[in-house]
């Protein structure tokens, strides 16, 4: 099935072949089996996902900058850098993977390319909360941030 991949690294946005098993999105994100996570993205009422690497930003305290990506476009925006390869796909109404309907130059409209210098991690913090279940005053852990310095 098509699927679209990104490059931060080669900055490049193509397509690919998926076949549907899971396992091979790690082959092509080439990730090392790490875990990988998912943005939701929706296009014209169509929900695709963006797979990526969910440990890349430990991989990125080696001291050295890493390629990213940030989809910053007219359609979607996702403030947050993603490390390492990102792979698209569709999603069907039972939540199954399949056939992106996203155009390859829809995706290039939306990402932005950049090598980024991790420098360090904003200290986590808890912070109360009114949750609409647990009610008032409910403690909130909020984890560190990221903290980048541009390198291009």
């Amino acid at each position: 099935m098509k699927a679209i991949l990104i490059d931060p690294t080669e900055r490049s946005i193509k397509l690919v072949e998926y076949d549907g098993n899971y396992r091979s999105i790690y082959k092509l994100i080439e990730n090392g089996g790490s875990p990988f996570d998912v943005v939701r993205l929706e296009e014209d009422g169509q929900e695709e996902s963006l797979f990526f690497d969910d440990e890349f930003l430990f991989k990125a305290e080696d001291g050295n900058p890493h390629d990213y990506f940030v989809l910053a476009g007219p359609d979607w925006n996702f403030p947050n850098p993603l490390g390492g390869k990102g792979l698209i796909l569709g999603v069907d109404e039972e939540g199954a993977s399949v056939a992106t309907k996203l155009t390859v130059e829809k995706v290039q409209a939306n990402v932005v390319f950049m090598s980024l210098l991790l420098k360090g991690w904003t200290p986590g913090q808890t912070k109360e909360t009114d949750h609409p279940i647990l009610g008032p005053k409910t403690p909130t852990y909020i984890g560190p941030t990221p903290q980048f310095e541009r390198v291009s």
